[in-house]
């Protein structure tokens, strides 16, 4: 046992001494030598003399500025070339940005050799003229039609109507002028002639009342003591008693065009009624005698349409 305590006494310290040689704790790397070379333009001190970007090479013409290669004013090259973008027509304003074949570069902008044109995309226009940028740019005519005046001027009697030229005596979506269109309603088709849409219904339908579409199954019944609308198609449709005054509005293309406007408008909205009644002034006589005819057919009835009442006292 004397022994064993000698050999603790004499080995642990050393084996204490062994485990501590032997630890895992990683030893710290010295820090990196730096790797000198050759100065670029980039920011940094490359040639390790205590001076970033000293004597730095760029393309002729630009110097080393902030780490990267510039013009002597600041501003970016254009590849490697410093144009002035005041004047440049290949780089006005910006790089590349080239100027139209009749225009200039002036204070950074394209501007036309000819005053009185205008810059529309990359093109020089005269909007008087041009129909590609008719009046205004990016509005252009009808295929057919010209511009003069900045106004697209269609051919023959038509009208210009948005993208299109309108026979507006024919046409089912400008009848009578432009957007107005011949609109069907359930069961009929419709078409437009003299400026006025004509709705025809289908076989086996009848229209009894004054708005679009055929919705009755058959004829429509006469009834005057009923409904104003219903007994006034009755007097259309069944006596023609209003048959005269229909020719004679038809024949007019202001009056077919006012009584297109008014069918539109709501029964009761007046304002309306004076707008159509303003824009169509030479159909007026000729409306007005159609609707005394129409609307004071059921005289006990007609007053339930305040703008029409005026034609039936």
């Amino acid at each position: 046992m004397r022994h064993l305590s000698a050999f603790v006494a004499v080995a642990l310290p050393s084996l204490l001494l062994v485990g501590a040689c032997g630890s895992d704790e990683p030893n710290e790397a010295p820090p990196p030598t730096p790797r000198c070379g050759v100065e670029t333009c980039n920011g940094l001190d490359d040639d390790c003399n205590g001076a970033v970007d000293e004597g730095a090479p760029c393309p002729e013409g630009l110097s080393c500025q902030g780490g990267s290669c510039l013009c002597p004013d600041g501003d970016e090259p254009c590849g490697e070339a410093c144009p002035d973008r005041q004047n440049d027509p290949l780089n006005c304003g910006s790089c590349e940005n080239e100027c139209f074949i009749d225009g200039y570069c002036a204070a950074g902008t394209c501007l036309c050799l000819d005053p009185g044109h205008v810059v529309c995309g990359n093109r020089c226009v005269d909007l008087d003229t041009d129909p590609l940028h008719c009046g205004w740019c990016g509005d252009p005519c009808p295929e057919e039609a010209t511009c003069a005046g900045g106004e697209c001027d269609c051919p023959g009697e038509q009208q210009h109507c948005g993208s299109v030229c309108a026979d507006t005596m024919t046409d089912t979506e400008h009848c009578g002028g432009c957007f107005f269109p011949c609109a069907p309603g359930e069961n009929e088709t419709t078409s437009c002639a003299g400026g006025g849409c004509i709705r025809t219904c289908t076989e086996g339908f009848s229209n009894c009342d004054i708005d679009a579409g055929c919705e009755t199954a058959g004829p429509c019944m006469c009834d005057e003591q009923a409904d104003c609308n219903s007994c006034l198609y009755c007097h259309v449709l069944v006596t023609e008693s209003c048959n005269a005054e229909l020719e004679a509005c038809e024949a007019d293309p202001e009056c077919a065009s006012l009584d297109q406007c008014v069918s539109a408008c709501g029964s009761e909205d007046t304002a309306c009624h004076d707008a159509c009644h303003d824009q169509y002034p030479g159909g007026a006589a000729e409306y007005e005698a159609l609707a005394a005819c129409f609307y004071c057919a059921c005289p006990s009835t007609c007053a339930r349409d305040p703008w029409f009442a005026v034609f039936c006292e």
